[in-house]
């Protein structure tokens, strides 16, 4: 819940402040709570090599996907820019499949669905109240 509180924040932050730096929010935000995060972390749980993926994985995956769902959101009604960030939970299994080739479950491929049509359904029910 606090995590979707902050997301709220820096995208309210964002829109009223045009002239703040995405890249710097984001930037901040992941090292905020990496750092909220640390004292429950086990470090010991990580080899080293695995420790470096872990780093390159914030890098790329918080910065740089923060960095750009800000971008975008600062370009999309609010409704929208909440319900593409929702994307991350269905589309996770998604990427653990192609990277780690786990084995997703029937009830998980069913609520990522429904996700994934109730944010699909919405940008096209918008498109056609547009015109």
């Amino acid at each position: 819940m606090l995590s979707t509180l902050c997301m709220t924040l820096c995208i309210i932050l964002i829109r009223r402040h045009p002239e703040i730096s995405i890249t710097g929010c984001a930037c901040v935000g992941s090292l905020t709570s990496g750092l909220i995060c640390l004292p429950f972390a086990d470090l010991s749980a990580a080899q080293p090599p695995q420790l470096i993926f872990l780093v390159l994985f914030g890098l790329v995956n918080s910065a740089a996907g923060l960095t750009l769902f800000s971008l975008g959101s600062r370009k999309l009604p609010a409704m929208q820019t909440a319900l593409i960030s929702t994307l991350d939970t269905p589309l996770a299994p998604l990427w653990v499949w192609i990277a780690f080739q786990e084995n997703v479950t029937l009830q998980t491929l069913i609520g990522g669905a429904i996700v994934l049509a109730a944010v699909i359904g919405n940008i096209v029910w918008s498109r056609r109240a547009v015109r």
